[in-house]
This record gives structure tokens, sequence and C-alpha cells, in this order.
């Protein structure tokens, strides 16, 4: 899969309302296939989706996928990522960055740092790598949550 064009988006970017709890029930044991033991049917745990991956919430977004080029890792078009602007990118990392007027996403690959420059990659080996100076690589936010809608 190609890039799009120059000033055509990868994601959609949006904010969201992170101040409100979410408490959900959450079955902590994980859950098994096959006939369900009647302890299964009765969480005890809670979980609150913005409390367990929001830590900056006036620094994150959301951001809808609009490439298949990171299927290979598990990040599909129509996917919402949850985007961080206060976490530092780490070797590897998603990011959301800004290149030829458009918002992208893509691997962030250090490994040429001492070079003087820093890729972003696709999953697809077939995608365009951007590059860029070292010195002046700033990505927009980290990853750091996908999220899928199975209906």
């Amino acid at each position: 899969m190609t890039p799009h064009p120059n000033g055509t988006n990868d994601v959609l970017l949006f904010s969201g309302a992170f101040t409100s709890r979410l408490p959900l029930p959450f079955f902590s044991g994980g859950i098994q296939a096959g006939v369900p033991h009647e302890a299964q049917n009765f969480p005890g745990e809670l979980i609150d989706f913005n409390e367990r991956f929001i830590r900056h919430p006036d620094a994150t977004f959301y951001a809808r996928v609009d490439t298949d080029a990171l299927q290979a890792v598990g990040v599909m078009r129509g996917d919402l990522v949850v985007v961080d602007r206060a976490e530092t990118p780490q070797h590897g990392d998603l990011v959301v960055y800004y290149a030829e007027g458009a918002f992208r996403i893509g691997a962030v690959d250090f490994s040429h740092k001492q070079e003087g420059r820093v890729l972003l990659r696709q999953a697809d080996p077939a995608a365009r790598v951007f590059e860029f100076p070292a010195d002046s690589f700033q990505e927009w936010g980290v990853v750091v949550c996908s999220i899928r809608r199975r209906t």
C-alpha cells in the first residue's frame, strides 16, 4: 500500500472528554472459550477506561486511522487510537506526526539517530519510509492504545 498523496491524512484527529469517570465491569481472570464457569457471571472488579488509558487528559486525543499500512501490527483502517502528546516516544512506538502537509501514523525508528536521522516506518514494507533530521524530528503524539469496534 502506498501512502496517501500529499495533503491527505492517515489519521483524523479529534479531542475527547476525559474528566468524567467511566467504570465498567472487568473480568480480571480472563475470558475462556467454552462453557462459562458460574463465577464468571459476576466480575468482581471495575475498570475505568479514562483512568486506565488516559494519563494526561489535557494532552490526549483520539484519532481514526485512515490507512491500511499498519495491518501487520494489528492497527486497521477505521480503528481508533488514543494519542498522548505528553508521552516521549521510544524506538518502535507508533506515533502520529506531521509530514508534507498531513498527519501520518507510523513506527518511529531511532536506530539511525547516531547518523543524524530518524525514520518513520509503516508495517507494510512497500509503504514509503519518511526520514527526518534527528535534531528537528518532532512527533505530534504517541499512540498509547488502539480500539476496534467489532459490530
